[in-house]
């Protein structure tokens, strides 16, 4: 199971972006983080990997590492939860509680 979350930061505020992920305290180790990966729009795509038994834990602390660029001008966040089986579900992240707020419709975006 994973969560995957595409930033947009407009390119002046990306050593914004750099120092405050610096910055982040270390996951835990049943969480992976893959990325972030940087495309030319300036979407950067970070996948967070980890087991299902571990959904409730892991998405306070990946909340939490959001959170972090909350504050940057222009920053933008989707994030999609990605089960084994089930194809991609999306869902908007709420940093501030941790938790998952809405449903929407699948995208076509892949990894």
């Amino acid at each position: 199971m994973g969560i995957k979350f595409s930033f947009s930061i407009p390119l002046k505020r990306i050593q914004e972006y750099a120092k405050k992920g610096v910055g982040l305290a270390p996951l835990p180790e049943y969480i992976i983080k893959r990325g972030p990966y940087i495309h030319n729009d300036m979407k950067i795509v970070v996948l967070y990997e980890f087991d299902n038994a571990n959904l409730a834990e892991a998405r306070e602390v990946i909340a939490k590492h959001v959170q972090a660029f909350q504050g940057i001008p222009g920053f933008s966040l989707h994030s999609h939860i990605l089960e084994e089986g089930e194809g991609l579900r999306g869902c908007r992240m709420n940093p501030e509680n941790g938790g998952m707020t809405k449903r929407f419709t699948p995208d076509s975006q892949t990894l």
